[in-house]
């Protein structure tokens, strides 16, 4: 045990010197440099090395010397769907969706075209997130639930939140599992084979009702998912015993630690 927490000195020891030893030069970006708005919501670097910024007016992408800005244009069927962009993603055929303030659009790179699935998917809202899983559908996450869009077959299939449970956040593994944190305290696992969810409780009952806020969900491969929470620390879940355990809770003053990303 000596050994090992020696180890991890010498390699945090090894590590602070390196960063501090390197130079680091950041540049900053803004409308004045071509970006059509400040705010930016969401960000993405797609398989041809282009950046992508969805921003709170309009979208960008970004060749590493100029930004090329897409917005809505009301005579344009071809054009985004709204201008104010909330999520991102890129799928295995290369087509970048587009979450947006009054529903979901998607760009494809080779006709320079957006597409906005009128004929299978009429919701207008808010689109907060946007992943694909490994069997090739795209997920879509609203308040009001949860899409999963059929490419192949091109069919819809809601889960709707007064039936299931209201989305916080979607994570696929490189396993190929799709995971979900609801705004209850728990943690969601789809089940192909029965169309259905698997449900884990993260929470306790005391903190279900003490907490309100958003779960982050990455992937940690065989070790599990690691779940972000707000003022509830960081946490570890193992689905093989499909349990979970705290890894940080308060940081040095004992304070609790809001986790946005990990």
């Amino acid at each position: 045990m000596k050994n090992k927490s020696l180890l991890l000195i010498i390699l945090l020891a090894t590590v602070s010197y390196t960063l501090l030893a390197r130079d680091y030069h950041f540049r900053h970006y803004t409308n004045d440099e071509g970006l059509s708005h400040n705010t930016v919501n969401s960000i993405i670097q797609d398989s041809r090395g282009f950046m992508w910024f969805g921003t709170k007016d309009g979208l960008n992408r970004f060749d590493g010397k100029q930004f090329k800005s897409y917005y809505h244009r009301n005579s344009d069927s071809t054009s985004i769907r709204n201008n104010y962009i909330l999520s991102l993603t890129e799928d295995s055929e290369g087509l970048i969706w587009i979450g947006t303030y009054s529903g979901l659009s998607y760009f494809d790179p080779q006709t320079e075209l957006f597409h906005n699935l009128d004929d299978y998917f009429s919701y207008s809202g808010e689109i907060i997130d946007i992943v694909e899983d490994l069997r090739e559908n795209i997920w879509i996450q609203s308040f009001q639930g949860l899409y999963k869009y059929d490419k192949k077959h091109k069919t819809i299939r809601f889960y709707s939140s007064t039936t299931y449970f209201t989305p916080n956040y979607m994570c696929v593994t490189q396993q190929g599992d799709l995971w979900i944190s609801g705004n209850n305290g728990n943690l969601y696992n789809y089940q192909y084979g029965k169309d259905d969810f698997n449900c884990f409780p993260i929470l306790t009952t005391k903190e279900k009702e003490e907490y309100s806020g958003r779960f982050i969900l990455a992937d940690a491969g065989k070790y599990g998912l690691l779940i972000g929470t707000e003022e509830k620390g960081l946490k570890l879940f193992n689905p093989n015993t499909l349990s979970s355990i705290e890894i940080l809770r308060n940081d040095n003053n004992e304070k609790p630690i809001y986790i946005r990303s990990i």
